[in-house]
């Protein structure tokens, strides 16, 4: 029996894989989030756009952020969650029209194109709007019942390593989605590991696991959150 040794990490934001992600010691905007915000509340304003109907509406917003500081909108290929959250959606790209504070990201000393998200939550953007605010700072990140250990334990007993004869280390990569009552949906593969077989098992084995989830939240109200799961393996 081989010797293996499974390394999972979660992560709450995907990104196109030719670019590189934000860093996260640095801001993909001019004087921080915060100010982001602060200038998105600015141009609601000025502008006078409208609030959203649905005040539970929340949009995980994705910009591609040149090394010139233009932007390009990343296309999100969830038509269910832009239909369920499109007010959101079109009041992020609108604002974003009018926003001059992109910075672009520094990767090995030059700046690169990267992928900066935000959460965009419109109910606080208007009225309830306060100086220093951040989303992020009132999003709680899904959880598995019985622990993220027991999710990866029940992951890696259902993966079959014995049925192939590889040496050092690889990994694959998939992305899902967490419902607001808790499942999991739109299992997909971002990254290989050369082997079709193989990644099928890897989907399978997901999908085999029935405990749910305790949903995403923001202001205690769940919310779909896209999870990005990458499964590094070393094999002797």
């Amino acid at each position: 029996m081989k010797n293996f040794y499974y390394f999972l990490t979660f992560i709450s934001a995907f990104c196109n894989a030719q670019y590189d992600y934000f860093p996260k010691d640095q801001s993909p905007y001019k004087d921080g989030i915060e100010n982001y915000y602060k200038d998105f509340h600015k141009i609601i304003v000025e502008k006078g756009l409208q609030s959203c109907s649905n005040i539970d509406e929340m949009y995980n917003f994705k910009v591609l952020i040149s090394p010139d500081a233009t932007i390009k909108f990343v296309k999100d290929a969830d038509e269910k969650n832009i239909l369920e959250n499109k007010c959101a959606f079109d009041l992020a790209r609108e604002v974003a029209k009018y926003q001059t504070g992109w910075t672009p990201a520094i990767i090995n000393g030059e700046k690169k194109a990267a992928i900066a998200h935000f959460i965009i939550y419109p109910d606080d953007l208007f009225e309830k709007y306060k100086e220093g605010y951040d989303s992020s700072k009132s999003y709680i990140l899904p959880d598995y019942e019985g622990g993220i250990n027991e999710f990866r334990k029940k992951v890696s007993n259902a993966i079959d390593l014995s049925r192939f004869n590889w040496k050092g280390k690889f990994r694959v990569v998939t992305r899902f989605v967490v419902e607001k009552d808790g499942s999991l949906s739109n299992i997909v593969l971002e990254e290989s590991s050369g082997l079709k077989e193989f990644d099928e098992m890897v989907i399978k084995s997901i999908k085999k696991i029935k405990n749910k989830w305790t949903p995403g939240k923001i202001h205690s109200r769940p919310v779909r959150s896209h999870m990005k799961f990458p499964l590094t393996f070393s094999m002797e």
